[in-house]
């Protein structure tokens, strides 16, 4: 390759980063309306607990959200087991181009299991509980990402969340 055809490359490559940080960078809400498919994994290596979560969230253009899905949380290094089934549904819009900002007016949980153990029952109510008392609450997300198929948050604890487009 002369060195013509490789700062001819050198340059395109940097245009394609460039235009990806821009995506990023200034975020609007037309480039966040549809549906996603999400998943999310925390690991506590401290106490041997484990949460994955798989869901599709419709994020309107009238800026409501509705948000479907299942958590599997693993409690105890695992003593303890369950998979809870999620609604949920709010309203969101973009800050300053890089933050995503949801607000939930509804937030179910429910046990998957036929009959739930009185453990499964009280950890999903405690999280029931937990969750109406956050109801109306503002919580922000930075747009670590965001590109025509994918999006990748990071929220303020840190935990980092990967979409892709439906």
């Amino acid at each position: 390759m002369n060195p013509l055809q490789r700062i001819g490359r050198q340059l395109l490559c940097g245009l394609v980063f460039a235009s990806c940080l821009t995506a990023t960078a200034f975020a609007q809400e037309n480039d966040i309306i549809g549906d996603w498919n999400c998943g999310l994994s925390i690991d506590d290596a401290a106490t041997g607990s484990s949460v994955n979560a798989r869901f599709e969230t419709n994020y309107a253009s009238d800026g409501s959200y509705v948000r479907t899905g299942q958590l599997q949380i693993s409690l105890a290094a695992g003593q303890i087991k369950l998979t809870v089934a999620m609604d949920e549904s709010g309203d969101w819009h973009v800050v300053d181009s890089k933050n995503l900002a949801e607000t939930a007016t509804k937030v179910s949980y429910a046990s998957t299991s036929e009959t739930p153990s009185p453990t499964e029952q009280m950890i999903v109510q405690q999280m029931q509980e937990g969750a109406i008392g956050e109801l109306g609450n503002e919580v922000i997300a930075e747009i670590t990402a965001l590109t025509a198929d994918a999006l990748e948050l990071t929220s303020t604890d840190g935990a980092e969340l990967s979409c892709t487009k439906a």
